[in-house]
């Protein structure tokens, strides 16, 4: 029988804010379903993927970090996990959003300042 995975709550949007601005690093869901479903189930790349449908392929590219969660992968990986596609789907949200957040320097509040003077400039 699979192990279920420990649910995953949602940190609050000011928890995750504070998160990136102190260097944190996002991991890939993908990553995250490697070593909490996967490894943890002693199961290979190849019966993962015949177990959810999917093809070894596109499976490895969600765990390597190269593809995004989609809904329908997030449903596949609830089912597997035991856990709810919308955490999987929250887990990605994150992860994108630190990753733009990293890159780029911006915050919320930066960019909303940014916005407001804009909008400001243009009259």
């Amino acid at each position: 029988m699979s192990q279920p995975i420990e649910k995953v709550a949602p940190d609050s949007l000011a928890k995750m804010a504070e998160d990136i601005r102190n260097g944190f690093v996002a991991v890939h869901p993908g990553g995250i379903f490697r070593r909490r479903v996967i490894e943890k189930q002693g199961l290979s790349v190849e019966a993962t993927a015949d177990r959810m449908g999917v093809s070894r392929q596109m499976l490895h590219r969600v765990l390597s970090g190269q593809s995004s969660v989609t809904a329908d992968m997030a449903v596949r990986m609830a089912e597997l996990s035991r856990s709810r596609p919308e955490t999987w789907l929250q887990l990605q949200n994150q992860f994108d959003l630190a990753q733009v957040v990293q890159t780029s320097g911006l915050y919320a509040a930066d960019l909303g300042h940014r916005v407001r003077e804009g909008l400001k400039q243009s009259r």
